[in-house]
């Protein structure tokens, strides 16, 4: 065994949305209930992908054009009140992600999970889906700790996970997550196949855009 082998494998945080699940049809749903609620026409996954990412109000604000704070607050109830009963409707892992924490688990990675989804709908949603796999830690956003790129939510993870935030690899789909792992001094890995294009994430600074799940595994251990 060659030496350079002999170091911990590194910790890896995921991004949910876009990174490990594609649950756009689902956000899509109920963000067409919320701003239909106020007489918007529904708006098609493709133009609701661009923003996902950023948290709810955000999302909210984006799809409806509105900014009045009052207003994203209704809009965002809407949304919650119908997402939390149906945020597994369609959502699936995607094609190859099993077989990624298969490996990154054999490996003996220590796996978690910083979303900008509300803390309770990240819970849902990982319970459900990665229950195979040892996560020490699912955080969605709960108010306590601003949301990312601000790297509060990934220095507590690099604490829970027993590693430096240089030995962790941060996987995500967009810009806000590369932002994320800078912030914290962590290794940003991109992934292509979320909610975010390639031409984005290159701006942002990406180095290393993984394409295929099959690949992902490979660049998280090298």
């Amino acid at each position: 065994m060659h030496s350079h082998k002999t170091a911990s494998p590194p910790g890896v945080v995921f991004d949910l949305d876009g990174t490990l699940a594609d649950t756009l049809q689902d956000i899509t749903d109920a963000l067409n209930v919320a701003i239909g609620s106020i007489g918007q026409p529904p708006l098609p996954p493709s133009r609701v992908r661009p923003f996902v990412g950023q948290g709810l109000p955000v999302l909210l604000s984006l799809a409806s054009g509105l900014t009045e704070e009052a207003t994203i607050t209704i809009l965002v109830e809407r949304f919650r009140e119908h997402y939390q009963r149906h945020l597994l409707d369609k959502t699936v892992l995607y094609p190859g992600i099993p077989a990624v924490l298969d490996r990154l688990t054999a490996a003996g990675c220590p796996l978690a999970v910083l979303s900008n989804k509300p803390h309770d709908s990240t819970q849902v949603v990982c319970r459900e889906l990665l229950a195979r796999w040892p996560f020490t830690a699912f955080l969605g956003w709960d108010g306590r700790r601003p949301r990312k790129p601000d790297p509060t939510g990934a220095l507590e993870l690099a604490d829970a996970l027993h590693r430096d935030p240089g030995s962790i690899v941060f996987v995500g789909d967009s810009d806000v997550d590369l932002l994320t792992a800078l912030n914290a001094g962590m290794r940003p890995v991109a992934v292509t196949w979320g909610f975010r294009d390639v031409e984005e994430l290159l701006q942002a600074g990406a180095t290393v855009l993984i394409n295929r799940p099959a690949q992902l595994a490979e660049a998280i251990l090298l």
